[in-house]
């Protein structure tokens, strides 16, 4: 994912709702969201090269996301995949921050990223926690509110992650709230094509025509951008939605929906 916006312990209906486009080259071979043959628990989109993924979903309640750092270093072509850091997660038993610590410890071996975990989604006892190896930080476990990522340190003023963090407040703002309509508005929302002023933009080692076409939320660049759209909340009850638009060049995207029941181990 390129942007994340979370919503936690936010809204009476809804405890956890999150949104997110995943940007990406476009000749990148992966598969939409389903349930994995190899893990019939996770539920996520696939990258078909390494095996990874950019976003996903447990039926026992855990969920990850990860968003690469972009920075003016070069990137290591050895480098492990960071894709690989959310498979693992939701394949492991281990909490947030044991989790965590255990990456932590070779993150040397990654390119840079931001890592976004939770765990017991939909019970009072959900957590979700965020990390870098990119800041000093260290893992911080997230306190209700509103939280955006996108490719810089968590909750950092970038344009895109200011107005999706805005968007998603007005989205709750209604103390009701029908699932198909809201996944509908935070969907318009990963849609914005609208690019940041120059004097709104941040500094990461690429040129300014390149950081405004990436400031919009919907990224649109020759061979590059916005591939996936995802929304995903957790109702009071334990009941799960899971919204996917898959963009593929085509005039229609193509979307998928999921609804499940969290269940515990």
């Amino acid at each position: 994912m390129c942007l994340i916006v979370l919503a936690l312990d936010s809204h009476p209906q809804y405890p956890l709702v999150i949104a997110g486009n995943r940007d990406e080259f476009l000749a990148r071979p992966s598969n939409a969201a389903d349930w994995w043959r190899d893990a019939p628990r996770v539920l996520g989109g696939r990258d078909l090269e390494a095996g990874g993924s950019w976003m996903g979903v447990t039926s026992n309640g855990r969920l990850a996301a990860v968003t690469n750092y972009r920075e003016a270093i070069p990137r290591q072509p050895e480098a492990l995949s960071r894709g690989n850091l959310v498979a693992q997660f939701l394949g492991s038993p281990a909490n947030c921050a044991t989790y965590l610590a255990d990456v932590s410890s070779r993150a040397f071996a990654y390119n840079g990223y931001s890592l976004l975990v939770g765990t017991n989604l939909g019970s009072p006892g959900c957590e979700v926690w965020v990390d870098s190896n990119r800041t000093l930080q260290g893992a911080t476990r997230l306190s209700a509110g509103i939280f955006g990522l996108s490719n810089g340190p968590p909750n950092s003023p970038w344009p895109k992650v200011v107005r999706a963090r805005r968007g998603l407040k007005a989205a709750l703002a209604p103390m009701l709230l029908d699932r198909a309509q809201l996944a509908h508005q935070l969907m318009d929302l990963l849609a914005d094509p609208t690019e940041a002023r120059a004097s709104e933009l941040p500094t990461t080692g690429v040129s300014e025509e390149i950081e405004r076409k990436l400031s919009a939320t919907f990224v649109r660049m020759p061979g590059y951008g916005t591939r996936t759209s995802t929304v995903f909340m957790v109702d009071d009850a334990g009941a799960a939605f899971f919204v996917e638009r898959t963009y593929n060049g085509e005039s229609e995207p193509h979307e998928r929906k999921f609804s499940f029941q969290i269940e515990g181990d």
